[in-house]
């Protein structure tokens, strides 16, 4: 998938290792979700940092936490760990990537729709270590590959839930749709000028949450039969 793609660069993988502990401890309001936030963004790389930050957030607001909890957890986060993004901060502010560039511009970093394939087949369009990659842009950027059976069953256990729509949400960011063109116009900091497409490291944590609602509906005869065609089939 995505990480493993990035297995190279670890500052990516600790932020996106403790999000699922950040997660558990904001769905149990406990003050301990303090410390895998600080540690995201401690983290070592501002774009993947602020990505999971904001969704933590997002998902503090879903669960209807009190706005002092929230405050409380994000303030002292910022707080604890102004040391590393004030002066990091005032780097991005004089540095030339604050600007757009022919490489890191948003209309050359999206998702192609033809990638979507690469959900089922990883290597669809070839791999960088065989030689034979022609798929679009950088592979590693554009990797959401999270495991067949996953996406079965995530798709198999759709329902009304926080981590569905935020899977929808984050594929419409990262492929070429409007939504991604409002992020051109507004120009938000380390998204408009940076790889749009990164967000897909948020993606299979919210297919892994949505096959596990697809797990659960397993015991039902008919369900069994259709993942047992979808098995044969691959």
């Amino acid at each position: 998938g995505w990480l493993s793609a990035w297995i190279g660069w670890n500052s990516l993988g600790f932020a996106y290792a403790l999000l699922p502990l950040a997660l558990f401890l904001l769905h149990q309001s406990h003050p301990l979700a303090l410390l895998p936030l600080i540690f995201i963004t401690l983290s070592g790389h501002p774009q993947v940092a602020f990505l999971v930050l904001t969704f933590c957030f997002i998902y503090g607001l879903y669960l209807r936490l009190s706005v002092r909890f929230l405050a409380f957890v994000f303030s002292l986060t910022f707080l604890i760990t102004a040391v590393q993004w004030l002066p990091t901060a005032q780097y991005y502010l004089e540095a030339s990537r604050e600007h757009a560039s022919s490489e890191f511009s948003l209309d050359r970093t999206v998702l192609p729709w033809s990638h979507l394939a690469t959900l089922i087949a990883p290597t669809f369009f070839g791999h960088p270590a065989t030689g034979n990659y022609w798929g679009s842009g950088n592979f590693t950027e554009t990797a959401l590959f999270a495991g067949s059976a996953i996406f079965i069953l995530a798709v198999l256990g759709w329902r009304r839930s926080f981590f569905n729509f935020a899977a929808l949400i984050i594929l419409l960011i990262a492929l070429p749709t409007p939504l991604t063109q409002l992020f051109k116009i507004v120009s938000l900091p380390l998204i408009s000028t940076s790889v749009i497409s990164r967000i897909l490291i948020l993606l299979p944590i919210c297919l892994v949450v949505s096959a596990a609602y697809g797990l659960d509906q397993f015991k039902t005869r008919q369900l069994k039969k259709l993942i047992v065609f979808i098995g044969f089939i691959f």
